[in-house]
């Protein structure tokens, strides 16, 4: 086709735009699509031919512009038109209209609708371009903030402690591109992507960009505090720490202590008592900590750990010599008064003593006095250490008597 026949065609298409619309005033909107139509049509259009014209009065529009012979089975996609059903009053309205002719060929273009003034069909205006499927249109960012911080295509940036939600702002470029935001502005501690994606005016070419937000989670803070399993533990009694309830999502450590001092290598969420805690208190600190920092929070004490009694040195039997014998040591004789000790002992609470002599029927004592039952053979001793915790039998050394 001749310039000067594209230049022709391009009246006649004003023309009958011109028509259409004017008929579209009086007969509904039918005839302003009817228009649109046959300005998209592929084989009267050349490109680069600026079409533009003013309606008056009408403030609202529903198109639905299809290929130009109205049939779109096997001819790409339907044309679309943005924006849609929005027409100001006293205002201008950029129309873009895309889409694919029953050649395949691909179009978009534009053209302006400007309430309250006459149809002007010669003003100049956007242009029909034949883009064979190759983008067109700017969808740049100017500005592309998160918290108020301006970032770039691909960053990472930490936001502050305990920041669990985050603003956005993208600016297009270009007026009149829309934003969408994925990943959304709510954020849970941790790490998230944010992308924007911009859609050029054309509504043909997309940018998009992506920023790593990680969120670092507040310093951990106890709610509910550890517990112990026992409040009156026993040497050998195991005793475990519910660390209790925390936020800040924390790794919990533990640290047992006895009498408020730590006891080396108690570090786990269970501890043995031994004998070496008998008569002080067992508490156990937990810490939470996370990346960005920690706190400690403690346990109740228990009461002072108890021990069962255990024997030391055992007890020692030793005579008076007052019937003859030879003391201390013995041999007893006959009216001799024998004693023993209680001997030592480990345990806590203290302990209280009980005897049982032998030979002796209901010598509860810590003495007796030798009788002729004990004469040729031996008198011992079994004293028993008792307390809170239980207690222990333990047999002094054997007594000789003559």
């Amino acid at each position: 086709m001749s310039k000067q026949s594209s230049i022709n065609a391009a009246n006649d298409l004003k023309s009958a735009a011109a028509s259409a619309i004017a008929a579209a005033l009086t007969s509904g909107l039918a005839g302003y699509e009817s228009a649109i139509r046959a300005l998209v049509a592929a084989e009267s259009l050349p490109p680069d031919v600026p079409v533009t014209w003013n309606v008056i009065n009408i403030t609202s529009f529903d198109l639905a512009i299809q290929p130009v012979d109205g049939s779109s089975a096997a001819q790409g996609p339907p044309f679309a038109v943005t924006p849609n059903n929005m027409f100001p009053v006293n205002d201008s309205t950029n129309i873009v209209v895309t889409g694919s002719d029953s050649d395949g060929n691909a179009y978009t273009g534009g053209f302006t609708v400007t309430s309250g003034l006459a149809i002007n069909s010669e003003a100049s205006g956007a242009t029909f371009t034949l883009v064979s499927g190759t983008p067109s249109g700017d969808a740049s960012l100017a500005v592309f903030q998160v918290n108020g911080s301006n970032v770039s295509d691909g960053d990472s940036i930490t936001l502050d402690l305990g920041t669990t939600s985050v603003d956005v702002v993208a600016t297009p470029a270009a007026s009149g591109a829309s934003v969408t935001v994925a990943g959304g502005t709510g954020l849970i501690s941790g790490d998230q992507n944010l992308t924007v994606t911009v859609t050029a005016q054309d509504h043909i070419t997309h940018a998009s960009y992506t920023v790593h937000v990680h969120v670092r989670l507040p310093v951990p803070v106890n709610i509910v505090l550890p517990a112990l399993s026992s409040v009156s533990p026993t040497a050998g009694d195991t005793v475990s720490c519910d660390g209790g309830t925390w936020e800040g999502s924390p790794t919990l450590s533990y640290q047992w202590t006895s009498n408020s001092s730590n006891i080396p290598g108690a570090t786990s969420d269970s501890y043995t008592a031994t004998r070496a805690d008998a008569g002080s208190p067992l508490a156990c600190i937990v810490t939470g900590i996370n990346e960005s920092g920690s706190s400690p929070a403690n346990s109740d004490p228990t009461s002072q750990v108890t021990a069962v009694p255990v024997n030391i040195a055992a007890p020692l039997v030793t005579t008076d010599g007052t019937g003859g014998g030879t003391p201390p040591d013995g041999p007893a004789a006959l009216g001799d008064t024998l004693s023993v000790t209680t001997g030592d002992w480990s345990a806590f609470p203290a302990v209280t003593f009980f005897y049982e002599w032998s030979n002796q029927s209901g010598a509860d004592g810590p003495s007796v006095v030798v009788g002729a039952a004990d004469s040729g053979g031996s008198v011992t001793c079994r004293v028993m250490a008792t307390n809170s915790a239980g207690f222990t039998y333990v047999t002094s050394n054997p007594m000789p008597v003559a």
